[in-house]
């Protein structure tokens, strides 16, 4: 076996996604990195002196320096790291903290090809920054999930009807979730799931999936509604049910009638 000293060591960029006690003084990190997912042993983590300032927290961006073990998901070695962003303002209320988990449970749960990982990265970067700076939790979250689906092919149909291809009437169209797309009100018995939909939620969601779409207001009600579309698309393609959304909306409900929270929010 190949020792972990003579092998090909990578610097970069890392979020910590999971953190997993490995020893007394050890830590197995999952990371996201510009180059793929990595599972990484920190050895020496908590030891008072090592080469990595203190014990991993998650998501904080790590500069690192990586032992590269080859071979299918590997246990690679971590050998330097200091920490270069963290984002205090994620623990400052729940709201905002489930928020954060929902970014994280997507990234842990959703596959990411080393081919899309720059991409991915800069996404999850830039929903985190987003979040600290004190946007909308659910606005920051569904603009991520159906960037995310829109990476790996599973965005909806919001231009047609995904049963018949006609044109559809946004002021009578259903959504499917089953069938990923808006149902024309003539073909509703094709999709028993479809659901009336809003046509500003319609038009939110087209602006979100669709970068080239120029921004506009949108209420929190809508917000939520997109965020409960993008959230149930990405569960089906994930095929199980995500953990944080119910948490993160149960306290979204708890505010959602002071005024602040009826404020427009950008797209």
């Amino acid at each position: 076996m190949l020792a972990y000293s003579t092998m090909p060591e990578l610097h970069t960029e890392a979020i910590v996604l999971r953190v997993t006690p490995y020893s007394e003084t050890s830590q197995v990190l999952r990371l996201l990195t510009p180059h793929g997912m990595r599972s990484i042993l920190a050895r020496g983590i908590k030891r008072p002196r090592n080469a990595f300032g203190g014990p991993a927290d998650i998501l904080t961006v790590l500069e690192a320096d990586i032992a590269v073990k080859r071979g299918h998901d590997p246990l690679h070695m971590l050998s330097r790291a200091r920490q270069t962003i963290w984002f205090p303002n994620l623990r400052h209320s729940l709201t905002v903290y489930y928020g954060a988990e929902y970014l994280r449970e997507i990234a842990l749960a959703i596959p990411t090809p080393d081919h899309d990982a720059p991409k991915t990265f800069d996404l999850m970067l830039r929903a985190l920054a987003a979040l600290n700076d004190g946007h909308l939790p659910v606005a920051v979250d569904a603009r991520f999930a159906a960037a995310i689906l829109r990476l790996h092919g599973l965005e909806p149909q919001l231009g047609h009807c995904v049963v018949s291809g006609d044109e559809v009437n946004d002021n009578t169209a259903l959504f499917s979730h089953l069938e990923s797309g808006l149902v024309s009100s003539k073909q509703a018995s094709h999709a028993p799931d479809a659901v009336r939909m809003r046509p500003e939620v319609i038009d939110l969601l087209r602006r979100i999936f669709d970068t080239n779409r120029s921004e506009g207001e949108f209420r929190i009600d809508f917000w939520l509604a997109a965020f409960n579309v993008c959230t149930r698309l990405m569960e089906l393609g994930v095929g199980r049910m995500l953990r944080v959304p119910p948490l993160l909306l149960a306290e979204m409900a708890r505010g959602v009638a002071k005024p602040a929270h009826k404020q427009a929010v950008h797209a």
